[in-house]
């Protein structure tokens, strides 16, 4: 799978802290600043990309763009096009049953076939 092999070929990240979902519904703005985070229970160290893509799938790549590296977008844009594969594994390394592993692998199949795009910012 190309989105795997890409995440796979970039060099080793940086670690960081990182909050793990800056989800739309986890971070409050305030005349287009953050100022507030909630929900912390998937916090780890991790590379700094992990919040950087949540940031750009759930707020726009244009925001991201403007606030990160093009290295760092570039990480972001590659480890967007393996969620669909995490949330398979999550739900096989949790033991889910076989029927909602079989549901999230169909949707992940049908999404990465009609989303994934390798924008010339992952191959600049």
């Amino acid at each position: 799978m190309a989105s795997v092999e890409a995440l796979a070929s970039l060099s080793v990240e940086s670690l960081v802290f990182s909050h793990g979902d800056w989800g739309g519904h986890n971070v409050f703005w305030d005349g287009g600043r953050v100022s507030g985070i909630l929900d912390w229970d998937l916090a780890s160290e991790s590379g700094s990309s992990t919040d950087l893509t949540s940031l750009g799938v759930w707020h726009g790549w244009e925001k991201l763009s403007r606030s990160a590296s093009a290295d760092q977008v570039r990480w972001a844009l590659i480890r967007r096009n393996t969620y669909r594969h995490q949330q398979v594994g999550f739900l096989i390394a949790a033991q889910r049953p076989e029927s909602e592993i079989s549901a999230a692998t169909g949707k992940a199949s049908l999404w990465i076939r009609e989303n994934i795009f390798w924008s010339s910012v992952c191959w600049s």
